[in-house]
């Protein structure tokens, strides 16, 4: 995750329309907004924090699948509720407010870096920070906060 200005790093997918008003709100946006500019969009995904995506992209199933693959979060932008296979981690209905779409950018970006920081994969474990447990399985014990920076110490050497 890359940062200009410490904003959130935004790509937006959509028709030339939808793209084009983005393009217009860019100035009163509170993150930085990119345009897919050909098909590297898979290639190009570690560069972005998030993905809005307006609905009418995803009639064409090659780009859906090629969303679908990659692992950032992603923002459905539409007027109706959409059902297919798409998998998407917060919907905005339109028409949208540009504070709400600001609030809403920023709110999904603090979940996704909070639940980054929260669990912590160590060999075939997850410490989870917030409940204080370290877990395999369905198996779970619980931890101090020492041990939990003790396991962070450790696992942190061995990178």
């Amino acid at each position: 995750m890359h940062h200009r200005n410490n904003k959130i790093e935004t790509l937006c997918l959509g028709e030339n329309d939808f793209n084009n008003s983005l393009n217009e709100l860019k100035e009163h946006l509170n993150f930085n907004l990119s345009f897919l500019q050909d098909n590297s969009l898979i290639n190009d995904s570690d560069k972005f924090d998030l993905i809005l995506i307006h609905e009418s992209i995803l009639k064409d199933k090659n780009i859906s699948k090629s969303i679908n693959k990659i692992n950032i979060t992603k923002v459905l932008i539409g007027k109706s509720k959409y059902s297919s296979s798409f998998k998407y981690d917060e919907q905005i209905n339109l028409p949208v407010d540009v504070n709400e779409l600001n609030k809403k950018v920023i709110e999904l970006n603090t979940k996704k870096k909070f639940s980054l920081n929260s669990s912590v994969q160590i060999k075939n474990y997850i410490l989870d920070k917030n409940e204080k447990k370290l877990k395999k399985n369905n198996l779970s014990i619980v931890v101090t906060e020492k041990e939990i920076q003790l396991l962070e110490l450790l696992f942190n050497k061995e990178k």
